[in-house]
């Protein structure tokens, strides 16, 4: 049995359009998104600019969430690339029984998404 990571993921963009994009392709992608559960997406507005919340779960890590957004971001036939590379993202990735933990993070105009080992840091409770 696979154990089962838990990851989250905040995507800010002007571009609505965007949004709606990921949200689809997030509820499509079951690969990369819903190892043993459902995709929970939010989306609301902090001062003006609209973004999208997706909590998921992935087989081992969450390695492939990450994958999937920047191979988009490098794709030259994406629609909304540039907005998506525009667009910044923060997130985290769990698993206990390995006790590894990841923060992730873009900031507008990257187009790799930085990962943070936090397994150092995060509070594990037994």
């Amino acid at each position: 049995m696979a154990n089962i990571a838990d990851g989250y993921i905040c995507i800010n963009s002007k571009n609505s359009d965007l949004l709606t994009d990921l949200k689809t392709q997030i509820k499509e992608k079951t690969r990369c998104f819903s190892y043993g559960g459902p995709v929970d997406i939010m989306e609301g507005e902090i001062d003006g600019l609209p973004y999208i919340e997706a909590i998921f779960s992935g087989r081992w890590s969450c390695e492939d969430a990450w994958i999937f957004f920047e191979q988009l971001m490098a794709d030259s036939k994406y629609p909304f690339k540039d907005a998506l590379i525009d667009s910044t993202m923060s997130g985290s990735e769990s698993e206990g029984g390995s006790r590894y933990a990841v923060k992730i993070s873009k900031s507008s105009g990257e187009q790799i998404i930085t990962r943070k080992d936090t397994s150092d840091e995060k509070d594990w409770d037994d």
